[in-house]
């Protein structure tokens, strides 16, 4: 309190009356940057200056996300304004402090925004500050008091003649009651409240029907929202008879979008085929909590039927090449029609027809050279480059793009087998043991379906496989 001393005399009288006007000036002035009503509804028209809170939603639960909006609404403009606990006040203008609640995971949803709004028929210049809160625990939660400090001034607050004025302004603590699991949620599963939660599934191969010694990837993908993806459920799938099932570890990814968070864990599950035969994957069902329509849901990914076969019940002709299959077919018929209609008008001498058969073959014979050699050093790699380059010397007409376009023109079972096995082992995820020199028994004894001259042979080609 400021005091003022007098001297004695006539007029101390009217000095006295001075001081408690000036007094009482000097308390109006103070009285106007106090603390301005802190309810959250305010209603007052003729406030310049108040503060309201929000919390979204008004329901809230045990782990799962709400925002906490406070804003301070004034008629004038505000500069350098900063929300802060008490001792953490930031140091740049237009900046809010972290916020720290006992047994909550807090994330500071971006820095101040300035906008312009209506509120009860009259224009406010409003500052904003949003917060996500995580509650670790159900019952009493306390978001702690607030302090909003800054300058407010009509116009151009730099003016001399029209300096800015410090406000303070202080947002009261907030008592919160947090909603345990309901009880209508099921025991003994992971509680997961959420305004959406979803569950998807992709594989590695579409087709239904698989052969034993694959091994396919299951991919699992749930997403949330409003929830951590740490509080995302395990899902360790049982093992059926035939069928082993091996989790890799999952991946976990944070996002926000407009203020919610967004999280996904995705889960990577390698099926091991063991047996032939018609197997169910069991439905996965997850239960969870709609936080906003207030009842339990389910995500559920239905029970799938896959086929498992063994190697006999599927030719190389597959589904997957049959059009190129076919396609091949048809180029071979053209070329064939094509070579007798220039064989007809050409009649090349068979001198010159003996000379391009013996470079042809030659070629073959170093090709063939390679596709052993590669047998040899037990790389499935290299065995199939050696294949195709073979196979386009000696199909020199016929689109030949990989090794089912070889087996297409092969006329032995084996031979055709041992390709397919081939493609498998150099598609497979995981290394394989494959065994060159089985591989070149089967390949360096099949017979071909034509000679170069297009005549069929009943017997093997000696003359493109020599012993040496």
């Amino acid at each position: 309190m400021v005091m003022f001393k007098f001297p004695l005399s006539p007029i101390f009288p009217r000095g006295k009356l001075i001081a408690l006007v000036f007094w009482f000036m000097v308390g109006q002035v103070q009285s106007q940057i106090m603390e301005i009503p802190k309810n959250s509804t305010t209603n007052s028209r003729d406030q310049d200056i108040f503060l309201k809170t929000e919390i979204i939603p008004e329901i809230l639960y045990v782990q799962a996300q709400f925002v906490y909006i406070m804003r301070v609404y004034s008629h004038k403009a505000i500069k350098c304004g900063r929300f802060f606990e008490p001792n953490n006040e930031p140091l740049d203008c237009d900046h809010a402090s972290e916020l720290n609640i006992k047994q909550a995971n807090i994330q500071k949803l971006g820095e101040i925004r300035n906008f312009t709004d209506q509120y009860q028929g009259r224009t406010y210049k409003i500052r904003e500050q949003r917060y996500a809160i995580f509650p670790e625990i159900s019952g009493h939660l306390e978001i702690p008091s607030i302090t909003f400090r800054g300058h407010i001034c009509d116009g151009t607050c730099n003016s001399i003649l029209n300096p800015p004025e410090k406000i303070e302004q202080h947002f009261p603590a907030r008592q919160l009651n947090i909603q345990p699991k309901p009880s209508q949620f099921p025991d003994n599963v992971w509680w997961l409240p959420a305004q959406n939660f979803t569950l998807n599934e992709a594989w590695s191969l579409n087709s239904p029907n698989f052969i034993v010694g694959e091994s396919i990837t299951l991919t699992l993908t749930m997403q949330a929202k409003g929830l951590i993806s740490a509080q995302l459920p395990k899902l360790l799938p049982q093992n059926l008879e035939g069928i082993n099932f091996y989790p890799a570890s999952p991946q976990f990814k944070n996002r926000f979008e407009e203020n919610w968070l967004i999280s996904q864990k995705q889960q990577q599950i390698n099926l091991v085929l063991k047996k032939p035969g018609n197997y169910t994957l069991p439905e996965i069902k997850i239960p969870w909590w709609d936080t906003i329509k207030q009842q339990r849901r389910y995500a559920i990914l239905p029970a799938r039927l896959i086929h498992v076969s063994t190697e006999k019940y599927f030719p190389i002709d597959l589904s997957r090449v049959n059009l190129w299959f076919w396609i091949s077919i048809s180029l071979g018929m053209v070329w064939i029609i094509t070579l007798i209609a220039w064989w007809r008008r050409r009649k090349p001498s068979s001198v010159a027809m003996m000379q391009t058969d013996s470079t042809q073959l030659q070629n073959i014979r170093m090709a063939r050279k390679a596709v052993k050699q590669a047998c040899e050093q037990n790389n499935p790699q290299l065995v199939k480059q050696a294949l195709l380059k073979w196979a386009t010397i000696r199909w020199d007409k016929i689109p030949i793009h990989n090794l089912a376009h070889i087996a297409s023109q092969l006329d032995d079972t084996k031979a055709c087998a041992e390709l397919r096995k081939l493609d498998r082992v150099l598609y497979a995820p995981q290394e394989v043991v494959w065994k060159g020199k089985a591989f070149w028994q089967v390949m360096s004894k099949y017979k071909d379906k034509t000679s170069l001259t297009g005549k069929v042979k009943n017997s093997p080609l000696p003359e493109l496989y020599p012993e040496n």
